[in-house]
């Protein structure tokens, strides 16, 4: 959602700054993220098997959907 419109609704201060919010989230909380451009999956290191097998399993779901409904076009 751009900063524009939350900080109309008042969910954002006038300062706000949304890049800087998605970016330490994204460096904090994901563990791994598929890429539709390059059409590959990357995740964080130094986790166990067991903790990446999950991992693995959602971000070929997100590479299967991208074979099939193309999700660059949305």
């Amino acid at each position: 959602m751009p900063r524009s419109v939350l900080r109309k609704f008042g969910l954002a201060p006038p300062d706000f700054e949304y890049r800087r919010l998605l970016s330490n989230f994204l460096q904090s909380r994901w563990a791994g993220y598929y890429d539709p451009k390059v059409q590959e999956f990357t995740w964080l290191t130094g986790w166990s098997w067991e903790g990446q097998k999950p991992v693995m399993a959602h971000e070929l779901t997100h590479a299967l959907q991208d074979q099939h409904y193309n999700l660059r076009a949305l």
